[in-house]
């Protein structure tokens, strides 16, 4: 699975499917994720010890609706569905250790953009714009405005919250 992710592929893990796509495969990555459920996908979450348990992708806590999990893999990216205004987006751990989470729809025409694994950037592949993955500003048109951030929380348990 580690080399199908580091290829650019598209990996489905216990029922979640995990998005790493290079220009070769977006439109791949694009179509499986709509085909999914309007609750969006996600990775399963491994539970920790005593009552430091991390909840549930889809649980609400009390720091909000469980998105991920800091035991995502450096690199990567995990499609949900943000549920504040219902729209397809990502979460990335980023090389550096960060996390990031921003909305799918190009800010050109809509259409979803993917992580790229190469680039580290996100990447539309209707028109080739390009999205800085830590910050959401554009790197590359035709895009012209930053592509919208969702606000996350990463928590004490291993959670990470909108």
């Amino acid at each position: 699975m580690v080399a199908l992710l580091a290829a650019g592929g598209v990996a489905v893990l216990g029922g979640g499917l995990l998005v790493a796509a290079n220009r070769k495969t977006t439109l791949m990555a694009n179509t499986a994720l709509q085909s999914n459920t309007t609750q969006g996908v996600s990775v399963p979450m491994t539970g920790g010890t005593g009552t430091h348990q991390a909840n549930a992708v889809g649980q609400k806590t009390a720091n909000g609706k469980v998105i991920g999990s800091t035991k995502q893999a450096k690199n990567t990216a995990v499609a949900f569905t943000n549920p504040t205004d219902q729209k397809d987006s990502l979460l990335m751990h980023l090389t550096t250790g960060t996390f990031s989470a921003f909305e799918r729809g190009c800010t050109h025409e809509g259409v979803n953009v993917n992580y790229d694994l190469g680039t580290h950037t996100l990447v539309c592949p209707a028109h080739g714009a390009i999205f800085n993955a830590a910050t959401g500003a554009v790197i590359q048109g035709p895009a012209t405005k930053p592509i919208p951030k969702v606000t996350i929380r990463v928590n004490g348990d291993g959670t990470i919250t909108v």
